[in-house]
């Protein structure tokens, strides 16, 4: 092939990539306010309702199923989005549910299914609520996970008083650590992340003791029950996806473990809404080709990671990729809209 037709053919394809139809896959995780939000997983109802309006006026809106099959057909609408939320919160039905049904648009409910009905919240929230309230804690802890042991001397990690934490209200990973203690918890995560669901559990049940502490969910934080989700699936207005079972990171998980992490998951959720499950979302965004194949192979028809990028006809339907939403108003988030749909960046 000559040069010349070699950048012929490039430039078609960059002009045909410019010019086709584009959709955007937005991910949420709560719809609460929060005085403590680390992981900017919360918008409020009033930020959600606008941004609601904003999405109203602005093309199709989908659920994950719907683009998913989209993509399959090689018809994906132009400048449609996705709306989808993480993990099985009660917000998801006490607040977005409402406004979701107010404005008209559907989205998906990406549930990790270990956790329905549970009196414990998600792990990553139970550490939290354990180490970032205002108090004091002892001097030293060491923590069995498994595979590895850990110990910590708390040092100033071991007062948190509560003028810190209304100082932190704000704080949200990557930022600086505001003080020793919001270090000390960002190393407890990373330690479990890395754990295997048995390990996490107990050191987890280890921890609260050791803090003083009962594993007892907030009202707030709570997951829902299997009669909240089929209330919500009945709607109409929300579907469910599947999202694990224990919210682990699939890949460092044994084949074996991954298998049944999306296959139960799925037949959970079949369960208790009597239907086939059409996608899934990877917790943590965590996944590889042994785990896409595996999600292919249960029957779903499309699968959410949490690059951000746009979809196209071109995208594979089992790395579709997502952009997180923050506590933004209606004003910020049409703006960061219009930034991710010329495929920039959204600023924080």
């Amino acid at each position: 092939m000559s040069t010349a037709l070699r950048k012929a053919r490039s430039w078609a394809r960059r002009v045909r990539d410019r010019i086709a139809p584009k959709a955007l896959v937005l991910m949420y995780h709560r719809i609460a306010e929060s005085d403590s939000d680390p992981w900017g997983l919360c918008v409020s109802p009033q930020h959600f309702a606008e941004q609601l309006d904003v999405l109203s006026s602005h093309g199709p809106v989908l659920n994950l199923t719907q683009l998913a099959t989209a993509v399959q057909s090689g018809r994906v609408p132009r400048n449609a989005v996705a709306v989808t939320f993480d993990d099985g919160y009660i917000d998801n039905l006490e607040q977005a549910a409402p406004l979701l049904e107010r404005y008209g648009i559907p989205a998906t409910i990406f549930v990790a299914t270990g956790y329905i009905g549970s009196s414990r919240e998600y792990w990553w929230d139970d550490i939290e609520r354990l180490l970032l309230q205002p108090g004091t804690l002892p001097d030293r802890l060491d923590l069995d996970l498994g595979e590895f042991k850990r110990s910590w001397e708390l040092g100033e990690a071991r007062t948190l008083t509560p003028e810190q934490v209304a100082s932190s209200r704000a704080w949200r990973i990557p930022e600086p650590y505001p003080t020793p203690r919001h270090a000390f918890f960002h190393d407890i995560w990373g330690c479990l992340y890395r754990s295997p669901q048995e390990s996490r559990t107990t050191a987890l049940r280890n921890l609260a003791a050791w803090a003083g502490t009962t594993k007892q969910a907030r009202p707030g934080v709570r997951p829902m029950t299997a009669e909240e989700l089929g209330r919500l699936d009945a709607g109409g207005v929300v579907e469910l996806g599947a999202h694990s079972v224990t919210h682990p990171s699939l890949p460092i998980c044994t084949p074996e473990t991954q298998r049944l992490e999306i296959f139960q998951s799925r037949d959970r959720l079949a369960e208790i809404t009597g239907h086939r499950i059409g996608s899934f979302a990877y917790p943590h965004g965590d996944f590889d080709s042994q785990t896409a194949g595996l999600v292919r192979e249960a029957g779903f028809l499309g699968a959410c990671s949490t690059r951000r990028d746009l979809v196209t006809n071109r995208s594979d339907p089992f790395r579709l990729p997502r952009a997180g939403v923050l506590d933004w108003n209606g004003e910020i988030f049409a703006r960061h809209l219009a930034e991710l749909r010329r495929g920039k960046p959204a600023r924080h």
